[in-house]
């Protein structure tokens, strides 16, 4: 599935449009990540926040 996951991905950015709009979202994912990194560290379940 992974290998789906990627190349899907990789078709996708391939459009200028999409890879576009990936990038816009950058630092939203990124401060999303260091969210869920916190939660993981702090040993909280997505259902106990």
């Amino acid at each position: 599935m992974r290998n789906t996951l990627k190349a899907f991905k990789g078709r996708a950015l391939a459009r200028p449009d999409v890879r576009r709009e990936y990038e816009g979202l950058k630092e939203e994912f990124e401060i999303l990540d260091e969210i869920l990194k916190a939660r993981a560290e702090a040993g909280f379940t997505q259902a106990e926040i």
